[in-house]
């Protein structure tokens, strides 16, 4: 069963990104599932890996990975890699709880384990947008691709793009990024999701490290088809990406906010609502009498009023109104209607 969201250019998907936030533990990775299904999330997302093909056992951590115990990267990865079983046990237990399995593969082997799974589309993470073997494992697959844009210049973005459509992809979508965990709101520059789709013609959407839901939120206000965030059960764990994760509660309210933000979106057109429409009555004024008149007197500007509710003449048309003749007696607040007048 396809679990991909609906294709109305209106929707903003949204991807609760587990990553590596199961440890390496199957079991919470499962609990990942369940909470990014109990959010409302369309697609949950992890990372496949073999560490010997990401890192050499010399790397380094980055600077916000340092919050995570001891040794380099390799030591990190290793510790939180999710074998190829553990990789069919999540493809399935998504398929129950009916939601997007999605994973972000990281070497052409992964490639290989995601494409006998049978994923629905691919994440290219920020990082690897200059990894041409990996842009070209992927886009062999023939399956639409997510493409991060973290750390990149625009003509970098451009030689991706050049190269997987290239390549024969013909389904992209870009992630406006800013690779900094937390990323502060004054990097976030939200305005080049526009230089991006107006650049390459494709849809943008966000990966959100900041803090927080605002900065998620806002995306979708500017049109993002797509945004992505980090979630965690617990930011207190011992992990690299936990600090700057949501927990479930925020991922419900990230998940409210845009649906409340896309859906208040609405067309260019101004359309009145039924409620609009049903509130004219009570709400506008029309011309009411201010006094008790007999027919064939004529009517001067102090015999009119504008009041609720909206009965009579349209106060706008109040001009043609003064110093015309009643044709038969009105009664004080009565609305003033084309028919008591010649």
């Amino acid at each position: 069963m396809s679990t991909t969201p609906p294709t109305d250019s209106e929707y903003c998907e949204i991807i609760a990104e587990a990553g590596i936030n199961h440890n390496g533990e199957l079991a919470l990775a499962k609990k990942l599932v369940d909470e990014a299904v109990e959010a409302g999330a369309d697609v949950v997302k992890f990372q496949t890996f073999d560490p010997n093909e990401v890192v050499t056992e010399a790397t380094e951590k980055a600077e916000y990975q340092k919050r995570s115990g001891s040794g380099g990267q390799y030591e990190m990865l290793s510790s939180v890699v999710l074998d190829r079983e553990d990789h069919e046990t999540l493809v399935e237990y998504c398929e129950e709880r009916c939601i997007e399995f999605m994973s972000t593969p990281y070497d052409s082997d992964s490639v290989s384990i995601l494409e006998s799974l049978g994923v629905e589309r691919y994440k290219i993470a920020s990082a690897d947008i200059v990894n041409k073997p990996l842009l070209e494992a992927v886009a062999e697959t023939g399956k639409p691709i997510i493409l991060s844009t973290g750390m990149a210049t625009l003509g970098e973005i451009e030689r991706a793009v050049d190269f997987l459509r290239e390549e024969g992809c013909d389904d992209l979508t870009l992630l406006h990024c800013v690779s900094c965990y937390p990323a502060e709101p004054e990097q976030v520059n939200m305005r080049f999701i526009e230089t991006l789709r107006s650049a390459f013609g494709a849809p943008v959407g966000f990966s959100d490290h900041t803090l927080g839901t605002d900065i998620s939120v806002m995306a979708a206000s500017r049109g993002a088809s797509t945004v992505e965030k980090h979630f965690t059960l617990d930011r207190e764990m011992d992990g690299p990406d936990h600090f700057a994760s949501l927990e479930p509660d925020q991922l419900t309210e990230l998940v409210e906010g845009v649906r409340a933000v896309t859906s208040a979106m609405g067309g260019t057109a101004r359309e009145l609502s039924a409620e609009e429409r049903e509130n004219i009555g009570s709400m506008r004024r029309s011309l009411h009498f201010r006094r008790s008149m007999e027919k064939g007197e004529q009517l001067d500007i102090e015999d009119v009023k504008v009041v609720r509710p909206f009965e009579g003449v349209d106060p706008w048309e109040i001009d043609d109104v003064v110093n015309r003749t009643l044709v038969h007696d009105i009664d004080t607040n009565d609305p003033v209607t084309w028919d008591d007048l010649e």
